[in-house]
């Protein structure tokens, strides 16, 4: 569905994807950590349920009640430089983006960087840093890296497609000059739910 105008609220799901420990940040701004006990691909399908889950899209009924439906997915990118199992990271990233897709929910990818250089003012930071400055930007719990990581996504899509809300950090010109690189959605022409 397209619409010519945005809603007044645009709710942001960010994910920050992990074959060990996913973290979302909702639209409400509460962030959690979740750890699959699966293996292989029974992994990368709970993943997705859980993705989607958080999207009210599908799932566990429990798990979707209360939740507003999603407008507009903003989700880490690969980071090309770690060490690890990159092919089955990018396994993750793929279902991510063909479920979102399948939904019709539009996704914005963010490089790591990106979003280390807007939340510290250095795009090298360490983990240690993120949750630190997620801890002092954040009223909410943040308990560990990853979900650091989804709170400062959550801010990225705030600061560039619903400016007005009350919850999002004011950050430097010099760090939000780090999202001229980010390849923004257009809501007007992709739709919003």
């Amino acid at each position: 569905m397209t619409v010519k105008h945005l809603p007044t609220r645009i709710n942001i799901l960010a994910v920050d994807p992990s074959l060990v420990a996913t973290a979302f940040c909702h639209p409400s701004g509460v962030t959690e950590t979740v750890r699959p006990r699966t293996r292989g691909p029974e992994r990368l399908y709970d993943l997705e349920n859980m993705l989607l889950a958080r999207c009210g899209i599908e799932g566990d009924e429990d798990a979707i009640q209360g939740l507003v439906p999603v407008s507009l997915v903003v989700m880490e990118g690969y980071s090309f430089h770690s060490k690890g199992k990159p092919f089955t990271v990018g396994e993750l990233g793929g279902v991510f983006r063909l479920a979102l897709w399948r939904n019709d929910i539009p996704l914005v990818v963010v490089p790591p960087k990106t979003v280390k250089k807007y939340a510290t003012g250095r795009g090298d930071a360490d983990k240690a840093a993120m949750i630190a400055s997620a801890r002092k930007a954040h009223t909410m719990s943040i308990r560990d890296d990853h979900q650091a990581d989804a709170f400062w996504m959550w801010q990225i899509g705030l600061y560039h497609y619903d400016k007005a809300n009350q919850w999002r950090v004011k950050v430097s010109a010099d760090r939000r000059a780090a999202l001229d690189k980010v390849e923004w959605v257009d809501l007007t022409t992709e739709g919003v739910r």
